[in-house]
């Protein structure tokens, strides 16, 4: 009664992080994002239901980035909730932990010294993942010199449940952290510009 988009073919995960995928095909959502999410550099947001496989899809970007990106290139991926983002964390470090893609979890700590810590852990992690509220505050918290560099090495980000944006008291936040990494970003990068001009 509907009609139907021809189903494209399945594609296999790719040689070198093949291990960090545990199926042996993408699905369809993945097969078709695959040269978007793989193949690009374009920014893309996807939109399907629960259980999908958007993180799947997610992952070919992360997989783009370690074999295309710069060495110094890192990942920021943003979960609603520190119980997502200790299972991602958790996965990640056993599925890409033996490409060498190390992880960083930065949750909820409080005072200075564990905020610079955080920010160690961040400079180090070639994935980093964390809640927006977390992000905000190191963002916020820019007192050391150096605190937020890791946001000029940022060549992707993922943002988990982006629909929260229109959320009356987290919305905000995630709004904030984006334009803040944004600002930092171009800051921490015309600051690099001018040292190797200089």
């Amino acid at each position: 009664p509907f009609p139907q988009r021809p189903r494209r073919r399945r594609r296999r995960a790719t040689p070198p992080l093949r291990a960090a995928f545990p199926f042996r095909y993408f699905n369809l959502v993945q097969s078709d994002t695959f040269d978007a999410a793989f193949g690009s550099d374009a920014p893309l947001v996807v939109a399907a239901p629960t259980g999908a496989g958007k993180t799947g899809v997610l992952e070919l970007a992360l997989c783009r980035l370690v074999l295309r990106g710069p060495a110094t290139a890192k990942a920021l991926y943003l979960a609603p909730s520190r119980a997502l983002v200790s299972e991602r964390v958790s996965d990640w470090r056993a599925r890409f932990g033996a490409a060498g893609v190390a992880v960083a979890e930065l949750t909820g700590e409080g005072d200075p010294a564990a905020a610079a810590a955080a920010a160690d852990r961040a400079r180090s992690a070639r994935l980093i993942v964390a809640t927006p509220e977390k992000i905000d505050a190191v963002l916020r918290g820019r007192g050391a010199r150096g605190a937020t560099s890791f946001v000029g090495d940022l060549g992707l980000i993922l943002i988990d449940e982006v629909h929260l944006l229109s959320d009356g008291t987290r919305g905000a936040t995630l709004e904030a952290v984006v334009a803040r990494l944004k600002t930092i970003g171009a800051q921490v990068g015309r600051e690099r510009e001018r040292g190797e001009r200089g």
